[in-house]
């Protein structure tokens, strides 16, 4: 690489680092007097924050087209090629990263965050792991010290998709009787773990919506849903029927 290419180079990650550095600022100051005083000064304000939300997408496309930081007006952010450092409770710890310059994101997931694999199959956040890459939206908390949002997405593009397949079995055990559950169903002669998670169909014979709690050992059911790429016994169901009520 030449002189003029090296300094080329220095200068768009000098500027991406400039201008996440002038975010940040901005984000600190969203509760400050700028946006706490006149009326005039919130809309200047906002259009500081649009003409940096345009010019932080297009610098951050040109470094790297898999990793962007937006931030839209109302307060929502979605990033892209984050890098999973920790996992704690309901709390992922994730990095972007800008040529030597890294962004730590607290993402905090509550019961209304979906949770998807890298085309679109549902996962839960005990499948995401540290060193996956997830990509995540939501509102930014104005009120923090660090980059934080509430997630309403976030999508792990490490897990790749799982092919779907139509099971048929017998229940030998059920371990609640509302969703989230754990069914143990006997498949070809087989025992298979199966994932109930919440907001799934659950279906009587007559394609009605049952409770869970309705099946029984014994019944025979079945599941269209995908088994675990880490396991040849664990089922993660999308719709389970019970043929026997």
């Amino acid at each position: 690489m030449n002189t003029q290419n090296k300094s080329t180079k220095t200068k768009a990650i000098w500027g991406v680092m400039s201008t996440l550095a002038i975010a940040a600022l901005l984000f600190t100051g969203l509760t400050g007097a700028a946006y706490a005083n006149s009326g005039n000064e919130k809309s200047v304000g906002k259009e500081i924050a649009g003409k940096l939300e345009g010019r932080i997408n297009e610098m951050v496309r040109k470094q790297d087209p898999a990793t962007e930081v937006s931030m839209g007006g109302n307060g929502k952010v979605a990033v892209s090629n984050a890098k999973v450092l920790s996992v704690s409770g309901s709390t992922i710890t994730a990095r972007v990263s800008f040529g030597a310059y890294n962004m730590d994101w607290t993402v905090i997931t509550d019961s209304n965050t979906k949770f998807a694999r890298e085309k679109g199959n549902a996962n839960a956040l005990s499948d995401i792991k540290i060193g996956d890459t997830i990509n995540f939206v939501g509102p930014i908390n104005t009120t923090a010290t660090s980059p934080t949002i509430t997630a309403t997405l976030v999508r792990d593009v490490s897990l790749k998709s799982q092919v779907q397949h139509l099971f048929e079995g017998t229940i030998v055990s059920l371990s609640a009787s509302t969703t989230p559950a754990t069914a143990l169903i006997k498949i070809g002669g087989t025992n298979y773990t199966v994932n109930i998670p919440s907001g799934i169909s659950v279906l009587n014979k007559n394609w009605q919506v049952v409770s869970i709690g309705s099946y029984q050992v014994g019944n025979t059911v079945r599941l269209y849903g995908s088994a675990e790429a880490s396991s040849t016994s664990v089922i993660n169901a999308t719709v389970i029927r019970n043929t026997s009520i």
